[in-house]
């Protein structure tokens, strides 16, 4: 085999002995390219990160049964926003049951089985343009009532729209003998 300079093809330079582009009988070694760096995002791309809340069930809220909701948090906007993190003011009247976090999400702040309290949930790498992720969150409501619930998100991105940021609703939790079953004859 001859070890003689060969020009690669899209080149610019001609391959040394040394260098791992050769020419040999029937063979040709052609370097690896070299990876493209990732782009730092356009000076003009925005953030906008946005909270909403969805019930997984469409049942009844009753004391002493679990009620089970998904907070999604989603990045709107064309830039990457980092360091996301949620903040869930639980009911002053419902127990906090569980936090089933979704990819990206680590939920470290968890509530006491006492009722009240703060979820605490995070996502570090934060979220890519477009991208979304979601935690269920299960309470149990321990008295008949409004439960008020307050979230809200923060992230470390500057943001060109914090009116989705915030969300507040109420439920109202019923005691179990004033539920109404439709009686159905056939």
């Amino acid at each position: 085999p001859t070890n003689t300079p060969t020009r690669v093809p899209g080149s610019s330079a001609s391959a040394t002995p040394n260098s791992t582009a050769t020419s040999e009988p029937g063979i040709t070694r052609t370097p690896m390219p070299t990876p493209i760096a990732t782009q730092p995002p356009s000076p003009n791309a925005k953030v906008d990160v946005s909270l909403s809340v969805e019930r997984l069930a469409n049942t009844d809220v009753v004391v002493g049964r679990q009620m089970a909701y998904a907070v999604k948090v989603t990045n709107l906007g064309s830039g990457p926003a980092s360091a996301i993190t949620l903040v869930n003011a639980l009911p002053s009247n419902a127990k906090f049951k569980d936090a089933q976090p979704g990819p990206g999400f680590e939920c470290l702040g968890m509530p006491s089985s006492s009722t009240g309290g703060t979820l605490v949930c995070d996502i570090p790498a934060g979220l890519p343009p477009g991208a979304s992720s979601i935690v269920n969150v299960v309470i149990v409501p321990a008295s008949a009532g409004k439960l008020h619930h307050s979230l809200n998100i923060v992230t470390l991105s500057q943001e060109s729209n914090v009116s989705n940021n915030a969300i507040d609703f109420d439920l109202t939790a019923l005691e179990a003998q004033y539920l109404y079953f439709p009686l159905i004859r056939h």
